[in-house]
């Protein structure tokens, strides 16, 4: 059976599969380990959400010990956990695990030190792999034995976590620390502060090649909001040039580090890194709003001097990157370029802009008609690009490009962009036409997928909501998705799901505006329907 022909039966079975090997596995846990886990299994299993714990902690001198304060926080439907929970603290002397317990939402735990007070501005330390580094105190208060604190480091438990720790303990955790969730963590929490000390330590991260793959893209992505935010201070001078000093030592040539290298994918983890930094180094931008100069001229190289020829990977996967870099290049189109001459000079660099990109998607977008990438990757990102451009006013609005695309024949990732870039555009054009086009395509499309796509698409980006007067909000709309959804896909439950979800997001649990005006009043708890019309009208019953 083909992927375009996916029987809706199916999904039905599958659900009662997993449904039934659940209750064998409970079974089993309850069977082996002799206990009574019914508590576990409503806490974890039949309830929604997860706990949100927030830490907070203060070195007590006088008794050598450390006093957590542990919130916890539960959302609306969820229960409050009670256990018991792991809590590492990192002293000089080593890496030290307490157990506690929790068992109410605000809770105070006194933890021993066993690290002696000394001052000195270089340390020894036992990291928690049983490595001695030297480390240097000097930013720090130097006579706490306590480096960083973490809860629940080994993930126990489905949870979040929020600790309140100085940047400085951070970059420090983020520097010493050998787990990579430490390390994330860490990079996470300092892209709230944004400094050139935090700035200094995601730079020496992204050039040390110790750390793990998905570290230093992290370390990436958080550097881009810190580059942004310290351009806005002044705190920092040439925002985009670090990082692109940084790719260019990496990725470029000895003799022109422009010039980037032939392609070699062997090493997975620098493909990745070269995969996110133009993306990431697209993103910064001026203290103005726009891009850089500096950066139209890095991608112009990338796309000029990128070679495959000696790699024996396909680089469809690094191009469709690159497209979506230049995508993130394009701000809004300028309103009042004249005011001033950085701002004429801003509409001129953004003109700059825009040309090269829409060069650029053209030209890969017509490549692919004659020589497709693999899963259409690089038209997927034209697509998007293209979308870009028409929310940012630089290119007018046209449905007919993204509506050639959802028909079968293409690749079904293509056809799913297509579907929800129509989708944003019937919510910003309210075109009657092109959403009865996505209803009967979700109604007659053979693909399972495609038709889920198009019921998420549109109540991800409704056309219109019951607060909000519509000319889309009509009887036969509400009555084509009523009949649908109550007849149409009764043995599909993904489907009937997905729909209601977007009859819920349309018109909630009251009565559609349209039909209360012909007479028609429906009560959901009573489960009726009144008509004060003389004349038969379909309505959903």
């Amino acid at each position: 059976m083909t992927p375009t022909h996916i029987c809706p039966v199916s999904t039905c079975c599958k659900v009662c599969v997993c449904v039934c090997v659940l209750l064998q596995l409970i079974k089993a846990l309850s069977s082996v380990s002799s206990k009574d886990i019914t508590t576990f299994v409503e806490q974890w299993i039949c309830s929604n959400g997860v706990p949100r714990f927030s830490a907070s902690y203060n070195y007590v001198r006088k008794k050598n010990l450390v006093e957590l304060t542990l919130k916890q926080e539960v959302p609306r439907g969820t229960n409050k956990f009670v256990g018991a929970m792991t809590i590492t603290v990192q002293e000089f002397d080593g890496s030290f695990s307490h157990s506690i317990i929790v068992d109410d939402f605000y809770t105070v735990h006194d933890l021993p030190c066993h690290s002696k007070l000394k001052k000195s501005r270089k340390r020894k330390m036992i990291v928690s792999t049983g490595e001695e580094v030297e480390i240097d105190v000097s930013g720090t208060e130097s006579d706490i034995p306590v480096l960083w604190l973490r809860v629940d480091p080994d993930h126990a438990w489905i949870r979040q976590v929020t600790v309140e720790q100085p940047d400085t303990t951070w970059c420090m955790m983020l520097k010493y620390e050998r787990d990579p969730n430490a390390q994330i963590m860490a990079i996470d929490s300092l892209g709230n502060v944004p400094s050139p000390s935090v700035h200094s330590a995601l730079m020496d991260v992204l050039a040390c090649t110790n750390f793990y793959y998905a570290v230093r893209v992290q370390a990436a992505n958080v550097l881009t909001m810190v580059c942004s935010a310290a351009g806005v201070s002044g705190s920092l001078t040439g925002i985009a040039n670090p990082m692109i000093q940084l790719f260019q030592r990496l990725y470029g040539t000895r003799v022109a580090p422009n010039i980037l290298k032939y392609n070699d994918f062997s090493d997975v983890g620098a493909y990745y890194l070269l995969k996110s930094l133009p993306l990431c180094i697209a993103s910064i931008r001026s203290p103005d709003g726009t891009c850089p100069q500096e950066i139209l001229r890095f991608m112009m190289d990338l796309f000029k001097y990128n070679s495959n020829e000696l790699n024996k990977f396909s680089d469809c996967y690094f191009v469709s990157s690159l497209i979506d870099a230049l995508a993130a290049m394009v701000t809004e189109k300028a309103t009042s370029p004249e005011t001033t001459t950085q701002g004429g000079y801003a509409l001129l660099n953004d003109n700059v802009i825009i040309k090269y990109v829409l060069e650029q998607v053209t030209e890969h977008l017509n490549l692919e008609q004659v020589l497709p990438s693999y899963h259409s990757v690089i038209s997927i990102s034209c697509l998007k690009a293209l979308r870009v451009l028409q929310k940012c006013g630089h290119l007018p609005v046209d449905p007919a490009l993204f509506k050639d695309y959802c028909f079968p024949g293409f690749f079904v990732d293509l056809r799913l962009t297509a579907i929800e870039c129509l989708a944003e555009i019937i919510k910003e054009q309210q075109c009657e036409e092109n959403l009865m086009f996505l209803l009967d395509l979700a109604a007659s499309d053979l693909n399972l997928l495609v038709r889920l796509c198009v019921y998420k698409s549109l109540a991800k980006y409704p056309p219109f909501t019951r607060k909000f007067e519509s000319k889309l909000n009509t009887v036969d709309l509400v009555d084509k998705l009523w009949n649908r959804m109550i007849s149409g896909l009764s043995d599909d439950p993904c489907l009937r799901n997905s729909l209601a979800e977007l009859y819920s997001t349309l018109y909630g649990r009251l009565t559609p505006p349209c039909i209360s005006q012909v007479g028609i009043v429906i009560d959901l708890k009573e489960k009726t329907a009144r008509t004060s019309l003389a004349s038969p009208v379909n309505t959903p019953q």
